[in-house]
């Protein structure tokens, strides 16, 4: 097969996602599957590193580093994904590089797979820097 892993962090990050998702592609090779990796790094510009497509993004420093695609990506990328001929999409972030991965899929129809590495909870302090009870309520409701 031919399998398109779509995630906002990969390597030269350091963290659970890139652990997991590096992972699953060299077990995925060794099985002889073709592995195509879609994220995004701290640039203008695409970038093709064999089969890793780096998507131009923008670095968010209040956030650990995380870098999040850039819209346009989204409008000129497609093309550059239906050449790989993808069997199917595995989308490992929710955000950014993510969604761009649904709607590949949606627009090549091809079958979208997900994988839930975040416990988004641990995470609204980001949303309620006030501290503010209801918001924080409403944030963790379940």
């Amino acid at each position: 097969m031919r399998i398109g892993l779509f995630t906002d962090t990969y390597t030269p990050d350091i963290n659970g996602v890139v652990s997991s998702i590096v992972t699953l592609q060299k077990e995925l090779e060794k099985d002889g599957h073709e592995v195509f990796v879609i994220t995004n790094h701290k640039a203008s510009h695409t970038k093709r590193e064999g089969n890793i497509l780096r998507l131009p993004g923008l670095e968010l420093k209040w956030l650990y580093g995380y870098k999040i695609v850039y819209t346009l990506s989204f409008l000129v990328l497609g093309d550059e994904i239906e050449k790989m001929h993808l069997d199917i999409i595995h989308v490992h972030t929710e955000f950014g590089v993510g969604m761009f991965g649904r709607i590949v899929a949606k627009y090549l129809n091809i079958p979208v797979v997900t994988t839930y590495h975040t416990m988004y909870e641990d995470y609204t302090h980001y949303v309620n820097r006030f501290d503010i009870e209801e918001i924080r309520k409403s944030l963790l409701k379940k």
